[in-house]
């Protein structure tokens, strides 16, 4: 686990597990809550030195989609510190949240091992077989998702600064805004409280299911429906002594 014997973090966090919110090249997914497999999950490290992990999932229908999580900042820190508080980044409770509700194992913990796998190049264009860490006690596993379908601004490298920036174009594309038990519909706050019935995954449902949030710069903000775009195309938390989600 190379990349990870350099995460700097802390055990003087305000919460160790992520919050239940309703925020505001593959074929696009409409907004709703998935069944994946993880096909792929792997460690990299931004040019700005940031950690991330890029999963690759695969709904029950075959359709594949990619994501990626960052779970350091640039100096190598899982968490930040707002009013003198700190906090996990989002990214790092997401990824901690996944692996737990998958194999009750927390990020950190899990069985990574170095493999070539296909990674894509921005500057050739296209995946190539390169070396990473496969987070291997992963693969194969089961989770529900709730994919999101938004639109962003699309992004040009600025040749003097060498960073992505907004060209004036939007574009659509799908992440993944929460994660649930594969068979309790559960989040893992929701486990862990003891609240059953996947409740939160419903409000989730109610709020997202076939909707577009718009999240361009410039454009009126809100949803729209589908098919009207309106636009151009510690260490974690600590592993359970029993099941969380009563296997």
């Amino acid at each position: 686990m190379g990349l990870l014997k350099g995460v700097k973090t802390t055990t003087k966090v305000e919460s160790t597990v992520e919050d239940d919110r309703l925020g505001g090249g593959r074929q696009l997914l409409n907004s709703d809550v998935y069944n994946f497999t993880i096909k792929g999950f792997y460690l990299d490290k931004a040019a700005s030195g940031a950690l991330c992990a890029v999963i690759d999932f695969e709904n029950d229908d075959g359709k594949s989609m990619r994501v990626t999580e960052y779970f350091t900042n640039k100096a190598g820190e899982n968490y930040f510190t707002k009013d003198d508080k700190s906090h996990f980044l989002p990214g790092f409770l997401k990824l901690d949240a996944l692996c737990i509700l998958v194999n009750e194992t927390p990020f950190f913990e899990q069985e990574f091992e170095d493999k070539h796998v296909q990674v894509y190049d921005r500057e050739l264009q296209k995946e190539v077989p390169q070396k990473r860490e496969v987070a291997v006690s992963m693969l194969g596993q089961q989770v529900k998702a709730g994919v999101i379908r938004q639109i962003v601004d699309a992004t040009k490298k600025n040749e003097t600064t060498g960073k992505y920036e907004p060209n004036g174009e939007t574009k659509e594309e799908n992440i993944i805004d929460k994660f649930f038990h594969a068979e309790t519909e559960q989040t893992l706050k929701e486990a862990e409280q003891g609240v059953e019935g996947g409740v939160f995954m419903q409000e989730w449902l109610a709020k997202y299911k076939d909707q577009i949030p718009n999240k361009a710069k410039g454009v009126t903000a809100g949803s729209t429906p589908v098919g009207r775009t309106g636009a151009p195309a510690q260490q974690g938390a600590a592993p359970a002594k029993k099941s969380l989600f009563n296997k």
